[in-house]
């Protein structure tokens, strides 16, 4: 919407700057920005089952929607590889929480066509600049790691808070609530502070 319709859009708080950004053929890319896009064959591998979700998501889902034993070890898998636990899912979150995580997609169906939308099908280009005013909350133990702030300037012209979590993962809002809940509330604030 902020790329769309920032008409619309107050501001955007956000824990990643997008795979968008990544996808620009740049000559003058920086070294520091080279280095942080060179290849990682960790997250490459990781990343594999985005491929699957970007180009085939109806087959993904078929067997998903068909197995709640293969849609919960999917879960867990991703939960514990991507938070910022060690290996340890439950040091991070609770077997409430997961199964709670798991139910809520199974009763809505599982819909994983999300990845396709946002960058198979090219809603946003990979030059597009978002002129809205954002605040970003790194989380460090998330798999893209904290960008270097000109490439996340190249897209996000309006960069007003900038703050790298003392925890979490990609999953931060649920494994580490609080200082996610205090980077929200701050931006707002100042925002409006200043407006």
């Amino acid at each position: 919407m902020a790329a769309h319709h920032p008409e619309s859009i107050i501001a955007l708080h956000l824990t990643d700057i997008g795979f968008h950004a990544a996808r620009a053929q740049r000559s003058d890319w920086s070294e520091v920005e080279k280095q942080y896009l060179a290849p990682n064959p960790a997250a490459f591998m990781e990343g594999g089952y985005v491929m699957v979700l970007g180009t085939k998501p109806q087959s993904y889902a078929a067997g998903l929607n068909d197995s709640p034993v293969g849609w919960a070890a999917l879960v867990i898998e991703k939960f514990r590889s991507w938070s910022d636990c060690g290996g340890d899912v439950e040091k991070s979150f609770t077997k409430d929480e997961l199964l709670t995580n798991i139910m809520l997609h199974w009763i809505a169906g599982i819909d994983p066509r999300g990845y396709r939308e946002e960058w198979v099908s090219a809603s946003i280009k990979p030059d597009q600049e978002i002129n809205v005013p954002v605040g970003l909350a790194f989380p460090p133990g998330d798999l893209t790691k904290v960008p270097p702030r000109e490439l996340a300037q190249r897209n996000l012209r309006d960069i007003r808070r900038w703050t790298v979590l003392p925890h979490g993962g990609h999953f931060v809002a649920l494994e580490d609530p609080e200082p996610m809940a205090e980077d929200i509330r701050a931006f707002f604030h100042d925002l409006k502070a200043n407006n």
